[in-house]
């Protein structure tokens, strides 16, 4: 078999394992929004949001997605609706940022100032969420699985409003039912207190 063979087999299979990956995530999305409701929360964020750009070459390949839920028993309309309740996220990592080498589910709490959002976070705000992880600006401290992020005002402007956030990690893999889902997402919301 020649190289160039073996090579575009590997490349098949690898595209073919990627979708299968992203049908795998509409099905925990779906069950995240489902549980979510039962337990009082709603998505504000229907579609999940990522980074998607077809100048950057790392933008072809969607590797993080964000879905954002608020307490609450109504489907917001406007940021209005929203306005005053913490903001809630599960964020998808698939890539090995953190030097980890398995795909991290992190659970979040974000603190904006409200007043610099004039509608619901949209699919193209992913990068407002994602920044405080990976953007060097920010005041972080992160041990082992937990995240507390700052701005401490500075970066209010740039980032909509964003004060503060924090965050626990977890393996991808350890939510593998819609009993997971609950506890290890919705319930533990409530571990993340400022």
């Amino acid at each position: 078999m020649s190289t160039v063979h073996t090579k575009g087999e590997n490349i098949v299979r690898a595209s073919n394992l990627l979708k299968e990956t992203y049908e795998n995530l509409s099905v925990l999305f779906s069950e995240l929004d489902r549980v979510g409701e039962e337990q009082g929360y709603v998505s504000i964020t229907p579609r999940f949001m990522r980074y998607k750009s077809t100048i950057d070459s790392d933008g072809w390949l969607i590797t993080n997605f964000i879905k954002l839920y608020v307490k609450s028993t109504t489907i917001s309309e406007g940021v209005d609706d929203i306005r005053d309740l913490p903001w809630y996220g599960v964020m998808v990592d698939l890539t090995e940022d953190d030097e980890v080498d398995f795909p991290v589910l992190s659970i979040l709490r974000y603190q904006f100032d409200q007043s610099y959002w004039n509608g619901i976070p949209s699919v193209s705000d992913h990068w407002t969420f994602w920044s405080p992880f990976y953007e060097e600006e920010f005041d972080r401290l992160h041990t082992e699985n937990e995240w507390t992020v700052l701005s401490n005002g500075k970066l209010k402007r740039k980032y909509a409003g964003f004060e503060k956030l924090k965050a626990i990690d977890m393996p991808l893999f350890d939510v593998k039912s819609p009993e997971d889902v609950r506890v290890k997402i919705f319930e533990g919301f409530k571990q993340l207190d400022f």
